[in-house]
């Protein structure tokens, strides 16, 4: 995996931003006559390449997509009142046609003289359109039928339109004609481009976003009230810090879609109606919350706030309706439906798996596979409880339970990225994850501040398969705030040991662990993060209670009490009374990981059930809405998988970056987006699928049951957020 982008990619981005900068940015688009084209900074881009840079082929010197699309991002940060995507497309379109003419138009869009769009439907098929820029170019591409063709402008202008795109009407009548290509090649010819167009439209939502939330951030550290800036309160700093967490999946959609056209991958196609989809949810979305940040001066014509309203909504309307994108998804995904797709040239970026990703995955699935018996999975808890000693051990023997620690600690020392690539696995075989997620947290803790005779002890038997932990970090009267820690530890000087008193809430694993990491506070009167110290105790210590506590998600956690426990001094982990240099590093490890992501597991009963005929006789995947839903559960678990395979690789690759807010950003939007889709999904196959523990749904309706505890463990969603808005958009503290 390699998610940097290259020299020559940051050169590109730089110059452009420059360029556009440099121009007046979205000061120049307002003082500019309504409905005309900004014809100066149009001759600029074509001076630099930009127009042009598809209109020949990658291997014949043309750009990759890859580089126009981050070129596109910055024209959405700056909205320039140009048809840049539509007349890159339409340069790439003349410069593969062999029609007499069509090289001079490429030479003229070339040299910045003429302004040539792009019409998005079969003029066939809609025999009147809409057409970006129509009112105000010099020629317009077009398909009708069988035949793409170039038809000199400007056409039939539309009084005004939401985002002053000069827009004009393509009709059947109009002026000569020049016909680029005909027949099945030009067909496919204008598809592919029409793909394209959606990646380069894509990309300049990701720009409008990412403009609209540093503008709003700006103003939320500025603006006062209450005498603190309003960027403190959660009601605004929240909202904003999902905006982000949604434009960062929409830009890592997009990237991706750029590799798998590079690998020429078959998946390309729903990549693209993905990408598509969720850009244009998100920079709406987006711009609606920034504009509400602004209150009534965002929507002052004089504010630039409403310029990126506009445009955010507008852009990719001109094709349809985006929601029809996640049909798309279904029907290119699961019901053979194909297109002809652009040629995307290589990709700097890979979000491949290396060969020792590949073999450990290889690897893990040959051991899991014989253990996972049918009888087995029929009855294994999604849960701590679903441990089975002999499956963590076969693992561990192969050093494969924690294939990233060191060799010396009982791993493989692999990657990050790969052990995450092998979790996967579990999932698919349906092995819970849970104890060994746990577990080797603790581990990591151990191995880093542990005493030498405590790592010696503890941490072989961990990589071994032969022994779990827990973690006593939360409080009947504090949750999440673990640094309202009230468990009390006292040295004894008499006994030459800690004696440990308190109660620990949500223990879970406590009743199977062999070790709990417990926190307490070991100074009387300290408060907060002052005086805490960190034990790894074991559960078998006189004086420690276990009691169950049992979860809607059929998963049981425990209420732990510790009375007069006592704890030789070699148990502490960590300085004592200073035990925040111990957590410091926990929770940043901890947030700069990723939670669990790209969950399927109910995806085969789904496609079943929808292939089963509904209340119409008609198999229930006929149905749009059904094709709409599934098309949205697969984006959102893609978008999942992307996010967190981004953080752990960062995380990886570039340790002395410190926080970037990636690990909040996939926890927020895996425990977000699975209660939302998973009740969705719910909706749809209603009420097939209220049985509990009854036919193929009922992983369904489990799922969803499981669910609710991804937005409180590990940190809730609103710390998420609030680490989202600090790190990320450089907003107050909001907690």
């Amino acid at each position: 995996m390699n998610l940097d982008l290259s020299e020559e990619n940051n050169l590109l981005v730089s110059m452009v931003e420059k360029l556009l900068t440099g121009a007046g940015g979205v000061d120049r688009l307002r003082n500019l006559e309504p409905g005309t084209v900004d014809r100066t900074l149009y001759a600029h881009l074509a001076q630099m390449g930009i127009l042009t840079m598809r209109s020949l082929p990658p291997d014949q010197g043309g750009s990759p997509l890859f580089d126009v699309m981050l070129a596109m991002e910055q024209v959405g940060r700056h909205v320039p009142r140009l048809p840049l995507a539509e007349t890159i497309v339409a340069a790439s379109l003349l410069g593969r046609s062999h029609a007499d003419g069509a090289a001079t138009w490429v030479e003229r869009i070339g040299a910045g003289e003429a302004v040539v769009t792009l019409a998005l439907h079969d003029l066939a098929a809609k025999t009147e359109q809409f057409v970006a820029f129509g009112g105000a170019c010099d020629a317009v591409v077009f398909r009708r039928g069988d035949g793409v063709y170039l038809r000199q402008g400007p056409l039939a202008p539309v009084k005004a339109d939401h985002a002053d795109q000069a827009l004009g009407r393509l009709t059947e009548t109009g002026e000569t004609e020049i016909e680029l290509a005909r027949g099945e090649p030009a067909v496919a010819l204008f598809s592919a481009a029409i793909e394209e167009w959606k990646l380069l439209v894509s990309a300049a939502l990701w720009g409008i976003s990412a403009a609209m939330l540093e503008m709003a951030s700006r103003h939320a550290n500025e603006r006062l009230q209450f005498d603190r800036p309003i960027g403190s309160f959660q009601a605004i700093a929240h909202p904003l810090a999902d905006r982000a967490v949604d434009n960062e999946a929409a830009r890592l959609l997009g990237w991706w879609t750029a590799w798998l056209l590079g690998e020429g991958s078959d998946e390309a196609a729903a990549a693209i109606s993905m990408t598509f989809a969720w850009s244009a949810k998100t920079a709406d979305a987006t711009a609606r919350r920034a504009l509400h940040t602004f209150g009534g001066y965002g929507l002052s014509l004089e504010h630039n706030a409403q310029v990126y309203f506009r445009h955010a909504k507008a852009l990719p309307l001109l094709l349809g309706d985006p929601n029809e994108e996640m049909i798309r998804v279904a029907d290119r995904m699961w019901r053979g439906a194909s297109t002809a797709l652009p040629d995307g040239g290589p990709c700097p970026l890979s979000f491949g798996m290396d060969q020792e990703t590949i073999d450990i995955t290889a690897e893990t699935r040959a051991i899991l596979e014989p253990l996972m018996t049918p009888e087995l999975q029929a009855t294994l808890p999604d849960s701590y409880d679903g441990h089975v000693p002999a499956i963590a051990q076969a693992l561990g023997r192969a050093g494969l339970l924690f294939a990233d620690w060191p060799t010396e600690w009982g791993g493989r020392g692999t990657a990050a990225t790969a052990m995450l690539a092998a979790l996967r696995v579990w999932d698919e075989l349906g092995y819970p994850g849970h104890a060994q997620s746990v577990t080797n947290m603790v581990g990591h803790i151990v191995r880093e501040f542990a005493t030498d005779e405590v790592r010696q002890l503890v941490v072989p038997r961990l990589a071994a398969g032969e022994a779990l932990c827990c973690m006593g970090y939360s409080e009947p009267g504090s949750g999440s705030d673990i640094f309202g820690c009230q468990t009390k530890s006292r040295w004894d000087e008499a006994g030459q040991c800690w004696i440990i008193n308190g109660q620990k809430m949500w223990t879970t694993g406590a009743n199977l662990a062999d070790y709990v990491l417990l926190l307490t506070r070991s100074e009387p009167g300290s408060t907060k993060h002052r005086g805490l110290t960190l034990f790894l105790i074991p559960m078998s210590a006189e004086g420690i209670e276990v009691h169950p506590i049992h979860t809607v998600m059929d998963e049981r956690t425990n209420a732990t009490f510790y009375t007069d426990v006592r704890v030789d001094d070699r148990w502490r982990i960590g300085p004592a009374h200073n035990g925040i240099k111990v957590m410091t590093w926990a929770l940043t490890l901890e947030q700069l990981g990723a939670f669990g992501a790209g969950d399927r597991r109910a995806l085969p009963a789904l496609l079943e059930w929808a292939a089963q005929p509904g209340q119409n006789g008609q198999p229930r995947i006929e149905s749009k809405d059904v094709r709409r839903r599934l098309g949205l559960f697969e984006l959102q678990a893609q978008a999942g998988v992307l996010l967190a395979d981004r953080a752990t690789w960062h995380a990886l690759s570039h340790p002395e970056a410190g926080r970037t807010g990636y690990g909040p950003m996939s926890k927020l939007f895996y425990s977000e987006m699975v209660q939302q889709v998973l009740a969705d999904l719910m909706d749809m196959t209603a009420p097939d699928c209220l049985p509990n523990g009854e036919g193929k749904l009922a992983i369904l309706e489990r799922l969803y049951r499981q669910s609710q505890v991804a937005t409180v463990y590990a940190g809730s969603s609103e710390i998420q957020r609030s680490q989202i808005a600090e790190v990320f958009l450089g907003l107050p503290r909001s907690r």
